[in-house]
């Protein structure tokens, strides 16, 4: 919603972002042809009508192709990007992340909230 209210679009980049002083999502105006550090790209939404403007691929190119393509063309289109951010590095986040299923789990499987408050 947010990048149709800055008028029309043809690609947004999702990505996730780590070390980024701030956990959060947010959507932006791609302002340069590279990734932020500590950053990966995780796929894209096309725009209708903006299709053309991919390169052709094969079958066995992967994502990062198209990432390129886009991020290269930045100045000619409209690239937004969706960020999920973290504030901590990449395992950390993936250990914070986890901790609501360790949660379930322990309250599902063993009827009791897991010990959290121990080193």
């Amino acid at each position: 919603a947010e990048m149709d209210r800055q008028g029309p679009w043809d690609f947004i980049l999702l990505s996730l972002q780590w070390e980024a002083g701030e956990d959060g999502t947010v959507v932006y105006h791609l302002n340069a042809g590279h990734a932020p550090a500590n950053s990966k790209f995780v796929g894209f939404v096309c725009n209708r009508g903006s299709s053309h403007k991919l390169p052709d691929l094969e079958a066995v190119d992967d994502n990062q192709k198209i990432f390129e393509h886009i991020l290269s063309k930045h100045y000619e289109m409209k690239v937004g990007v969706g960020c999920e951010k973290f504030v901590h590095d990449r395992q950390l986040a993936a250990i914070y992340r986890a901790i609501p299923s360790i949660q379930h789990a322990f309250k599902v499987l063993a009827n009791h909230e897991p010990p959290f408050d121990h080193d």
